[in-house]
């Protein structure tokens, strides 16, 4: 995920975890397009939700904990506690294309370079 659909207007008005139709539009889920729709509010079509940026907060926090859990299974199946084909296929396939797309992302070169450290 996440597989966009634009408007009229080249406003993202929905993600889908797969290709609805040919040549649908892939952004990264970490990109600021993707993240400012997620805290949309439906109702407003607004970012500000009338309760001091809490579903940002939250969006953010969820992002955070999604990649934990990734994290944590990859390191019980590492630790041969369970198996990826234990979990059903969906879920394998959702695993292995979200540790792919992060490969992808280690793999780029580092594009600052490193800060001395302070101390």
């Amino acid at each position: 995920m996440p597989y966009i659909e634009r408007n009229n207007q080249n406003q993202i008005v929905a993600l889908h975890a797969t290709a609805q139709f040919t040549n649908q539009e892939f952004l990264n889920p970490e990109a600021a397009e993707v993240q400012a729709f997620l805290v949309l509010d439906p109702s407003t079509g607004s970012t500000d939700d009338g309760l001091g940026g809490i579903k940002g907060v939250l969006s953010a926090s969820d992002l955070d904990s999604i990649r934990i859990l990734d994290d944590l299974i990859f390191l019980l199946i590492k630790q041969n506690t369970i198996r990826l084909t234990d979990l059903p296929p969906a879920a394998q396939k959702k695993l292995l294309s979200r540790q792919k797309l992060r490969s992808q992302i280690n793999d780029l070169p580092e594009l600052l370079p490193e800060e001395d450290p302070l101390l």
